[in-house]
This record gives structure tokens, C-alpha cells and sequence, in this order.
């Protein structure tokens, strides 16, 4: 159970670095899930848009170039820490740029396709996770469509912060944190006092399993 709530949880705030990356398909994904994940999901992108031989080209020497200044900026040690995220924020803006610069308007539609077919992907198995919890919980079906609406409406603000562009990395993170803490209590507040007693019982239960 602790799992199926994390999961929850994760979709329902779009687990920031989840939406992220169904939002922005990037040549080297910084995104959220794990490593062996990403590079799966980075090689089909990569495979399903067809690049050229000149594209390959041109990929690699971006991507080279950024390894190259990535590591230079983590071997600096005579600048702040927020001057590095600040300098490792803009490079991975400037990457984005440069991958979707090589990009025709057929593979710009194709990889927009991409991105709305992992959302829908995302959205069924956000279903199958509320079915368990209802089961579980015992939750109402008014308690589900008020999860299900929490989850698109805070997936939306997500998405409008990640793609202003008036925005500093800094008020991003801000915006983005203070949407994670609005949906954890707003998850909470859905749920009956037995529902939440009920939910930490399986939780603690998960726990002394694990551990034993």
C-alpha cells in the first residue's frame, strides 16, 4: 500500500520530474524516473524520429559539448551554489534548444505525439492505481473524481510553470514546491479520518515487512 500511495502521490503532482518529462523530450533526459528508465525511453524517442545522418552528427557534437561544459562547471569551485544550478539550468536550456533546432516539422510533430502518448500512458495507469486504492480504502466514487480532478488541475499548473519562460529557475522551484505541499494536503483533506488511519496502518505494516 505505501507504494500504491507513493505512486499516487507522484501522479498526482505530476511527481514534477514525471510530466517534465512527458512535457519535454530532451536528447539526454534530466528527468525523474530511473537511469536504466530514462535511457530506454531516450533510445525509442531517438529511434522513432529517424534522424538523418547529418542530425546524428550535429546531436553528438551538442551533446559532447555539453558533457564538456558540465563537467567543467562541476569542477568549479570558485562560484556559489546557486551560480552552478543557475549555469547547469541554463546549459540544460540551451541543450533543449539546440536538439529541437535539428528537428524538421515532421519529427517536431512526431515527437509531439510522443509526448502525448506517454501522457495518456501516464493517465491509465493513474486509473489503475485509484481502482487498487478504491478497493482498498474504500473509497467513494466521489472521492476518486475529486483525486482524478486534483491530478489534472495540479498537472496543469505544472505545466504552465515548466513552460514560462518569464520565469527564473529559482521561482520555478518555488512554484513547483509549493504545489507539491498543495497536494499532499489536498489528498489528505479528500480522505475520511478511518480512510487516513486506514492508509497509515498499511503503510506501517509495509514497513515492518520490509524491514523484517
Amino acid at each position: 500500500m505505501k507504494k500504491t500511495f507513493l505512486t499516487l502521490l507522484a501522479f498526482s503532482a505530476i511527481t514534477i520530474s514525471a510530466i517534465a518529462q512527458q512535457q519535454q523530450i530532451q536528447p539526454i533526459d534530466p528527468v525523474k524516473h530511473t537511469q536504466c528508465d530514462r535511457s530506454h525511453k531516450h533510445g525509442m524517442d531517438m529511434q522513432a524520429l529517424n534522424l538523418t545522418a547529418d542530425q546524428k552528427a550535429k546531436l553528438k557534437a551538442y551533446n559532447q559539448s555539453f558533457r564538456t561544459q558540465m563537467d567543467s562547471l562541476r569542477k568549479n569551485e570558485n562560484i556559489t551554489v546557486k551560480q552552478s544550478r543557475d549555469q547547469e539550468y541554463a546549459l540544460r536550456q540551451q541543450r533543449k534548444a539546440n536538439f529541437e533546432s535539428i528537428l524538421t516539422a515532421d519529427q517536431k510533430a512526431k515527437l509531439k505525439q510522443l509526448k502525448d502518448d506517454r501522457m495518456a500512458q501516464h493517465d491509465s495507469t493513474m486509473s489503475r492505481h485509484l481502482d487498487r486504492m478504491k478497493t482498498k480504502l474504500g473509497l467513494t466514487d466521489e472521492q476518486v473524481a475529486q483525486i482524478k480532478a486534483q491530478h489534472d488541475a495540479i498537472r496543469e499548473k505544472i505545466i504552465a510553470i515548466r513552460n514560462n519562460d518569464n520565469l527564473t529557475r529559482e521561482q520555478k522551484e518555488e512554484q513547483l514546491s509549493s504545489i507539491k505541499n498543495e497536494r499532499k494536503d489536498a489528498f489528505k483533506k479528500i480522505l475520511t479520518p478511518d480512510q487516513l488511519n486506514k492508509l497509515e496502518q498499511m503503510k506501517k505494516a509495509r514497513m515492518e515487512k520490509n524491514n523484517s
